[in-house]
């Protein structure tokens, strides 16, 4: 079972990888790098999410 400590690291990440995007689009890198790192952040983000939200079962 996932654990708060899970949804706190994964948005941590997500934060990390936005401000890399950021930093990316200001030092002029290529539009890939950026790209990457926002498509990282939004993963993260999207993965830190689904811990949090709570368990179904299906009946």
């Amino acid at each position: 079972m996932r654990t708060s400590k899970d949804a706190d690291y994964l948005l941590q990440q997500s934060k990390q990888e936005a401000h890399k995007a950021r930093e990316a689009l200001c030092n002029g890198d290529s539009a890939d790098t950026i790209y990457l790192h926002r498509e990282n952040a939004v993963r993260y983000y999207a993965r830190a999410m689904a811990v949090m939200r709570p368990s179904t079962a299906l009946h």
